[in-house]
């Protein structure tokens, strides 16, 4: 399992991301947050040798909670989206909104 072990920021790939499990997306976002508050602090008591960190583990949260929020969106399926979406989907959400199209 790969949120067992230090996250390393650089190596976490989109396709890793994708292999995370639901239980460990919470997990291995936590363990960036903190690496990420390590190094502000770090900043505020000392210089930072490698400045371009904050990117990385910045980049590497925004993957994480992208892939959280796409499955999010795929758990939830068509039923729940609004008719301006499923009307750009192509899907009719009710006799209104093809009548409204039409008009």
């Amino acid at each position: 399992m790969m949120a067992k072990k230090p996250i390393d920021a650089k190596k976490l790939t989109a396709d890793e991301v994708r292999r995370l499990s639901d239980e460990e997306i919470p997990i291995v976002l936590g363990q960036l947050r903190d690496k990420l508050f390590a190094l502000k602090t770090q900043t505020a008591s000392e210089k930072v040798e490698d400045t371009s960190q904050f990117g990385v583990i910045k980049r590497a949260v925004a993957r994480v909670k992208t892939e959280r929020r796409r499955r999010q969106i795929e758990r939830r399926g068509s039923e729940h989206m609004g008719r301006k979406h499923l009307l750009r989907l192509g899907k009719k959400a009710d006799s209104t909104a093809s009548e409204a199209s039409n008009a």
